[in-house]
């Protein structure tokens, strides 16, 4: 695989280096699969959601740096076998994700996970994360100019009771929305493909297994089996 992974790490306040400890695994297990890789620290901001809305940033620097196709991959993320399929994808597509599967209690459902995602060092694909970042950066400011983002706020709202969309909506569901609205003024040839679900699994799936694992599901699973040796009197309830 030729196709650089891209990721970076933050450790909100209390988080007790979780996304360091990643990302040095994420590092080893590119390194053991010959994956050529950037994974860099970034100072932390105020909260975790603020720290998921730099990915959009992030990216656009690698991108622009790089001058090549890129995989982003949240930090956490377990790699069981190389991706072998996004290289063929960067030679055709603008970008590519894993496709969504489970529930969603915001509509509509989302199309993608951002949790791995291809990223071509195309026009149209730089275009759409530059208006990502910018969607990013006003979510975080909780000043929203783009009259297209003000309106998928104010949907969220009426289907959140109240709560304020900006403080409760993260990167994915910014990217989402703007694969879904084909937010591209100008590049209607925009080419958007799905890469394989494996690629992305929060599951064990009743497929092929798992070539990436979502971090979430490792931990989960690793607390679930902690949680099994220990003595139901001494487990915490809650």
């Amino acid at each position: 695989m030729n196709t650089p992974i891209v990721s970076f790490y933050s450790d909100p306040p209390g988080e007790r280096n979780y996304y360091t400890r990643h990302a040095a695994r994420l590092k080893a297990q590119c390194a053991d699969f010959g994956i050529p890789c950037q994974i860099r620290p970034r100072e932390s901001a105020r909260t975790w959601l603020e720290n998921c809305n730099q990915k959009a940033g992030f990216v656009l620097e690698m991108l622009n740096e790089l001058k090549t196709g890129i995989l982003w991959m949240d930090v956490d993320t377990v790699i069981n076998a190389v991706p072998v399929k996004v290289d063929a994808l960067v030679g055709i597509a603008d970008m590519a994700t894993a496709p969504f599967v489970g529930t969603c209690h915001i509509q509509p459902p989302l199309l993608t996970r951002s949790t791995t995602m291809m990223f071509n060092y195309t026009p149209a694909a730089i275009t759409l994360v530059e208006r990502w970042a910018d969607w990013c950066a006003q979510c975080t400011a909780g000043v929203i100019t783009d009259p297209l983002l003000q309106g998928l706020i104010d949907g969220w709202a009426e289907q959140m009771k109240g709560d304020d969309p900006t403080k409760k909506i993260g990167d994915h569901r910014l990217i989402d929305a703007l694969v879904r609205h084909n937010g591209l003024p100008g590049y209607p040839w925009f080419a958007f493909r799905y890469l394989p679900e494996p690629y992305a699994r929060i599951g064990p799936g009743n497929g092929e297994p798992p070539v990436c694992t979502i971090g979430l599901a490792v931990e989960v699973a690793s607390r679930r089996e902690t949680m099994k040796r220990v003595p139901e009197a001494h487990r915490k309830t809650r």
